[in-house]
């Protein structure tokens, strides 16, 4: 199977809320055909989504020749939000919901977000829709010999819960990609991916924390800038080596490009990384 190229909205969001259906045309000349968008009600989100339809988003996609792949979502929802998630999907037309982030007391805190992740899962799954959950650096802090993200590998349902794995995070927390590929296998679909400037030299982010101390989004703030991310072929991950794993070891169908802050353009920016990722991948877009 061809593993297709898909963009984190996120990573446009400036001039998707300028111009909304500029931002998607424009993408859609790049050679996007996939993207994520994040869906949270809430006023202060991001994307102000309660501003947009579900009927108003799957006509402006579909106009510019673009399917939306998947949605990130709130990590904690009432009955309520539950629902409008659910309803918001099948408008749409949209068979995948991805928890962006958990911040984590410990292993019990991870556990109990795992039986979390397990209901919302079955709930979404009873509705045709995927749950999956996506990383940063933190799950891969330590308890007792394990990581948070091994706790909620063994503690979710396979068929409930399955994951959208960002590398670039991963490798920031310490892990080794080719190692956590095989321990998920066919439960990873999505990936995630960005590069990490050259000048960057202390990788794991956790080397630089007390790894008994939670982590909390404090510890974020300071990483959110220029300096640690660029797009990709930019930078000095090994973006090559890492598709070559992904298609060895996983089930992988998107990979998807993520750009948390950019110092350029937005669209040349994503332009950039499309361009260099569609290289590495082999793959010609029309």
């Amino acid at each position: 199977m061809t593993i297709q190229i898909g963009l984190q909205m996120f990573s446009v969001r400036n001039k998707f809320n300028e111009d909304r259906i500029k931002t998607l045309q424009n993408l859609s000349t790049i050679g996007y055909k996939h993207i994520e968008i994040p869906v949270d009600f809430q006023s202060d989100s991001a994307f102000n989504i309660s501003s947009l339809s579900a009927s108003d988003l799957k006509k402006m996609t579909k106009d510019a020749g673009i399917q939306v792949l998947g949605t990130h979502i709130p990590a904690e929802l009432n009955e309520q939000e539950l629902n409008e998630i659910i309803a918001y999907h099948k408008e749409l037309g949209c068979n995948r919901a991805i928890i962006p982030m958990g911040m984590f007391q410990g292993a019990d805190d991870a556990i109990a977000f795992s039986r979390r992740l397990n209901e919302y899962g079955k709930r979404l799954w009873t509705h045709g829709i995927q749950l999956y959950y996506h990383n940063h650096f933190q799950e891969f802090q330590k308890f007792d010999g394990k990581t948070l993200f091994e706790i909620l590998l063994e503690n979710t349902n396979p068929d409930y819960l399955k994951f959208e794995l960002d590398i670039y995070w991963a490798i920031r927390g310490g892990a080794n990609v080719e190692q956590l590929l095989k321990q998920l296998g066919t439960r990873c679909e999505l990936i995630h991916i960005k590069d990490l400037p050259h000048p960057v030299s202390t990788i794991n982010i956790l080397d630089t924390l007390d790894k008994e101390k939670e982590i909390t989004i404090h510890d974020f703030i300071p990483l959110f800038n220029s300096d640690n991310f660029v797009e990709i072929g930019q930078g000095k991950l090994d973006i090559k080596g890492i598709i070559k794993l992904v298609k060895e070891h996983t089930a992988t169908k998107y990979i998807i490009v993520e750009q948390d802050v950019i110092s350029i353009d937005e669209i040349k920016s994503v332009e950039i990384s499309f361009n260099a990722l569609s290289d590495l991948l082999g793959v010609e877009y029309a």
